[in-house]
């Protein structure tokens, strides 16, 4: 297992190592990227565990996310659950309720991270061989079938699906925030100046917090430009 990017939500998720697709159709997989079917275990850890402690292992839970449950069999379940009966078969009942709920609900939060770019996916499309990305707005009401890889929504197929954490968004600079605060308040204050006076000056009051690169950056962002006199007004 090889550690992957960091997510959204700040935390490392572990990728599942894949075999290497080249000289196939469709092109590389990414290294860092999981097979549809190991995804949930890859993305939705502490969810999946849940789910496989009560399926009774990984492979129960694999064939429950993929399972179709007739409404039926699970309004007569239910029903069997509020008349009683035989304990053995109330707690069998309980479980594959149980069961079903967490799977129903690890689908839904699987849907949900494609659907918002948390994680990304790309598949070979049908129509033509290649490997292409899987549009984030087709996710919520796409057909998953994990165990074969394949994720489909109507005429539109992706075969050999894989899935990767998104890029996290970038960190924010709060020590170039208050570069950028200063300069702005010193421009409101005195009005436009020459830059090299600014920088003196900038260097002078943000001791540590200054550094060149923050300075060009607010600099940039405020006047348009990164070198030479801004033009100053009579």
């Amino acid at each position: 297992m090889v550690r992957g990017k960091t997510g959204k939500a700040g935390l490392d998720f572990p990728f599942m190592s894949t075999d290497s697709p080249n000289g196939q159709p469709g092109g590389a997989i990414p290294a860092a990227s999981a097979g549809l079917g190991v995804a949930p275990a890859a993305f939705l850890g502490p969810a999946w565990t849940k789910l496989s402690a009560v399926a009774g292992g990984a492979e129960a839970a694999r064939r429950a996310i993929d399972e179709r449950e007739p409404g039926i069999i699970a309004f007569y379940r239910r029903e069997a659950l509020a008349r009683g009966g035989p304990a053995e078969l109330i707690l069998k009942a309980r479980r594959q309720d149980e069961m079903r709920r967490l799977a129903d609900a690890l689908i839904e939060d699987f849907r949900r991270l494609c659907a918002a770019g948390a994680l990304k996916t790309s598949g070979i499309f049908e129509n033509t061989g290649l490997r292409q990305p899987i549009p984030a707005e087709f996710w919520p009401r796409v057909t998953i079938e994990f165990a074969s890889g394949r994720v489909a929504s109507g005429a539109l197929a992706w075969l050999a699906v894989t899935v990767e954490a998104a890029d996290p968004p970038a960190a924010r600079d709060a020590e170039g925030d208050i570069v950028r605060t200063w300069l702005q308040k010193r421009r409101d204050k005195r009005g436009d100046e020459v830059k090299k006076a600014l920088e003196a000056a900038a260097q002078k009051e943000l001791g540590q917090k200054f550094t060149v690169r923050r300075f060009n950056a607010a600099y940039s962002a405020l006047y348009g430009h990164r070198r030479g006199r801004p033009k100053i007004n009579k």
